[in-house]
């Protein structure tokens, strides 16, 4: 049967698609399976309207869906590793335990969107929009680039602190005596992996995030806002490969600042 995928901007019929399926079924599978059709055979999806669509588990690594209309889509556990979203409308859509990594995701409108469990590691999010209501709770999110995505809806401001040269700073207090152990978050007051220091740094502030949205996100997030424009740090990383980058980091600031 054949199914017409239309451009989310001018109603205008951008592509007919050939697919199999029985009359009856529903809507989101007919676009879901339509999607499966362009993406076989490389048709333009582009600022499609795919609304409602039902992608849920769908190999789509790659895929270019720039400013496309995907609000109440279900792609949950779907492949969209590499994807280009750039501008697309997220809304409402299921992207629980989605591979995000590597994809493009920069201004699209994820408010609210439910990334549980979703891979987003290397993802660009920069001038993302979430919502208090985007659901992020054990997504990963390492390498992430998340400068000037909209955070602020989703924790206010003051609750995501910001420490000054950061890696300068836990560089510090390693050197006074403190010490890095990326296996755990934090062992003692004075024994934390990176984020954890991050947080130890922030104070009460950071120790609020974390009990708000974990060690990990609490990481990321006071990186976010401590080095704007600049992918987080790799929390899972060898206690060597952590201090020789932590050093680089540091040293890059500091002559930045010297250059200034």
């Amino acid at each position: 049967m054949q199914i017409e995928i239309r451009n989310r901007w001018t109603a205008k019929v951008q592509f007919t698609a050939e697919i199999e399926c029985s009359d009856d079924a529903s809507v989101s599978l007919k676009i879901g399976r339509a999607v499966k059709w362009a993406y076989k055979i490389g048709a333009d999806l582009c600022g499609t309207d795919l609304s409602h669509a039902d992608l849920s588990y769908a190999i789509l690594p790659g895929i270019h869906l720039s400013r496309a209309a995907l609000c109440h889509t279900n792609l949950s556990h779907a492949d969209l590793s590499h994807a280009d979203l750039l501008g697309a409308n997220l809304s409402h859509t299921d992207l629980s335990h989605a591979n995000l990594s590597y994809a493009d995701l920069s201004h699209t409108d994820l408010s609210p969107t439910n990334l549980r469990d979703a891979n987003l590691s290397h993802a660009d999010l920069r001038d993302a929009n979430l919502s208090s209501s985007t659901d992020l709770s054990h997504a990963d999110l390492r390498g992430a680039a998340l400068s000037c995505a909209d955070l602020s809806r989703v924790l206010p401001p003051e609750e995501i602190p910001v420490i000054s040269n950061i890696d300068a700073a836990i560089l510090a207090a390693i050197e006074a005596g403190g010490k890095l152990k990326m296996a755990a978050w934090h062992t003692c007051k004075t024994t934390h992996s990176r984020a954890g220091w991050a947080i130890a740094l922030a104070g009460k502030v950071g120790a609020d995030l974390e009990q708000k949205v974990g060690s990990f996100h609490a990481g990321c997030l006071i990186y976010a806002a401590s080095r704007p424009g600049k992918a987080a740090p790799h929390f899972f990383a060898s206690d060597e490969a952590a201090m020789a980058d932590i050093r680089t980091c540091a040293a890059e600031y500091l002559g930045g600042q010297g250059n200034g």
